[in-house]
């Protein structure tokens, strides 16, 4: 799958798989990432899956506060707050997978 970046149209990713989520529909797009709803195929459940920007890919910086934010929000046990469950890298590709 290609990183997303500031001018990819998000209808574009519906139907890829990456690291064995299977990208559904496109929810929304920030600063520095993009985020989709997908399916987890191993598990078979719906995640909010966050995918990191091309460009801040390439920052090792960006990539560190990116896996940092995974580490720290993995930790929390809130009914208030999104469950983390998986981050890694992929084909050039950065992503955190959550509850949805």
């Amino acid at each position: 799958m290609d990183p997303v970046t500031d001018t990819t149209p998000l209808d574009r990713f519906p139907g890829k798989t990456l690291d064995g989520f299977l990208i559904e529909a496109p929810l929304g797009r920030g600063g520095m990432a993009a985020v989709f709803r997908a399916r987890d195929v191993a598990l078979d459940r719906v995640v909010a899956l966050k995918v990191l920007r091309s460009q801040a890919v390439r920052d090792d910086a960006t990539k560190e506060r990116f896996l940092s934010e995974a580490r720290a929000a993995a930790q929390l046990h809130h009914t208030n707050v999104v469950e983390t469950y998986r981050a890694g890298e992929t084909a050039g590709v950065m992503y955190m997978a959550m509850q949805y």
